[in-house]
């Protein structure tokens, strides 16, 4: 399953929204320095969806904003 995420880094919370469009609103405590931003991301997906970090990938976006995830089944 593929989800288009906003991502924040350096917010005051960690925080997921879902929006009406069905993407994803992700805000994070962790600086978008060596990755930190993007692992918490994965990190924060895995929890929501109650799975194992190692099942979300980040497919586009690993530099920008605007993300594209893969969330594999069990």
């Amino acid at each position: 399953m593929l989800n288009k995420i906003s991502v924040t880094p350096k917010a005051r919370v960690n925080l997921i929204e879902k929006l009406l469009d069905g993407s994803f609103k992700i805000k994070t405590t962790a600086p978008a320095v060596n990755n930190q931003a993007n692992n918490a991301v994965t990190k924060m997906i895995a929890t929501y969806f109650k799975i194992a970090p190692s099942l979300v990938t980040i497919k586009r976006g690993h530099t920008a904003k605007q993300k594209i995830i893969e969330i594999y089944e069990k």
